[in-house]
């Protein structure tokens, strides 16, 4: 279901993610510049990690200040799951992090089993995403006005995002489903989230 079409120039079209792919994604999404953040306030006195760090500040999303329009949908996870501690993304952004996932779906679905276990896979999916034109572009449209220091930046989100991706996003993907059937735990929701709060 892609409801945001005029803004689909901007993406790859070859593969098209389904509604509860895109929701469990926006939920995960949001730990990657929290950590970053987390990470870039310990560094200490530097002026790049503060710009780093304001940067991603700028991804966050507040409902009562921002009309989420096209991309609503996507949001239905959080909405049923959120209890005020996640950083949640704001739809540019969640675009940039949609651009990875299709780099991600594509690659592993074009690679067997076999081939996977003799390859380092995060290192495979890092080094795809990082060549792909449209991950650029929406980084691009994200960080603007940032110096060639700042925007290499990039190669740490695509690394925390590779991480995430291989754990967190495959659990919520699971647990959606187990909603559907209304077989999910409690347990292992609240255990999510806790994983992935700010607090």
């Amino acid at each position: 279901m892609e409801a945001d079409m005029p803004q689909e120039e901007a993406e790859d079209t070859a593969l098209i993610l389904e509604p509860h792919e895109e929701q469990a994604l926006r939920y995960c999404a949001g730990y990657v510049p929290f950590k970053l953040i987390k990470r870039y306030r310990k560094v200490g006195k530097s002026e790049t990690a503060d710009k780093f760090v304001n940067v991603l500040s700028t991804w966050a999303h507040f409902p009562d200040r921002e009309d989420t329009g096209f991309l609503t949908y996507t949001e239905d996870w959080i909405s049923t799951q959120n209890r005020g501690g996640l950083f949640t993304i704001n739809d540019e952004t969640f675009r940039f992090f949609r651009c990875m996932e299709k780099v991600t779906q594509m690659t592993l679905k074009s690679k067997n089993l076999t081939t996977l276990q003799q390859v380092n896979v995060k290192g495979l999916l890092v080094g795809k995403i990082h060549r792909d034109k449209y991950v650029q572009n929406m980084w691009n449209k994200i960080c603007t006005d940032l110096s060639p220091e700042l925007k290499s930046k990039l190669f740490e989100v695509m690394k925390c995002f590779v991480t995430m991706r291989v754990s967190a996003y495959l659990r919520v993907i699971q647990m959606i489903e187990k909603g559907r059937k209304g077989t999910i735990s409690k347990k292992g929701a609240k255990s999510l989230r806790k994983e992935l709060s700010t607090h």
